[in-house]
């Protein structure tokens, strides 16, 4: 049997609500403390929801600015496919304990600031880990398998030849391309979804058009999304 999980950290890009992801991660930090656990949350970008160290969690923000913010667009672009700065902290901080058996490394956002860079250190094989599948940036490059320029649902298979070559960002096609490229290092560097081994999805629909893109052996947990508006 697993050790029992005695600490948990919490992995967002950002560090205050910007959405329901953030919402859900943030949350979920508040309730495991309240609840006795050793909470550490990990984030990227400032600024950090006070009540996280009010009730006692520990935060870790590496102050960084988003892919859409960065003013450097060059830096934007380095940083967005690879971070190692960021996933060096974060193996730090995951290790950061006389007993790894007993920590759990929950990633809720990485693509916005954080980066694929992050995917070796979660999921090695001396760390358990769970990812929440909020969107599915785990195979399509916009994230949502939606055609921004025809405004419908996209049905292609991700990282296809028809993928890489449909221009369906709601900018422009150079931005497709950054996004297929950052999608080739989360593959082939990052080894996601390739390496993960705890997903939990939020609905029927995800696991229906995400579970192809997994190893059979990949653990998918249903947890419907408590995050309210």
């Amino acid at each position: 049997m697993d050790n029992p999980v005695r600490r948990i950290v919490i992995v967002s890009d950002y560090g205050d609500v910007r959405g329901g992801l953030e919402k859900v991660a943030i949350e979920s930090a508040l309730g495991l403390r309240a609840a006795g656990m050793d909470v550490v949350f990990f984030c990227g970008v400032a600024p950090v929801d006070p009540r996280l160290e009010k009730t006692g969690v520990k935060v870790v923000c590496l102050g960084l600015t988003d892919i859409a913010s960065n003013p450097s667009r060059v830096n934007a672009m380095r940083t967005g496919l690879w971070n190692p700065a960021a996933a060096q902290r974060l193996n730090e901080v995951v290790r950061d304990t006389n007993d790894l058996s007993g920590a759990v490394v929950h990633v809720h956002g990485w693509t916005k600031s954080l980066s694929r860079a992050i995917g070796p250190v979660v999921t090695a094989q001396d760390l358990r880990h769970v990812f929440t599948m909020h969107e599915y940036f785990f195979a399509c490059p916009n994230g949502g398998f939606f055609d921004y320029q025809k405004n419908t649902i996209c049905r292609r298979v991700a990282m296809s030849r028809d993928c890489i070559l449909t221009n369906c960002d709601s900018r422009h096609a150079s931005h497709k391309a950054f996004r297929v490229l950052r999608q080739a290092v989360q593959k082939n560097i990052g080894k996601l979804p390739r390496n993960v081994r705890n997903v939990i999805r939020i609905s029927a629909l995800q696991n229906e058009v995400m579970r192809p893109y997994f190893k059979d052996e990949t653990r998918f947990f249903h947890v419907p999304n408590p995050a309210v508006s």
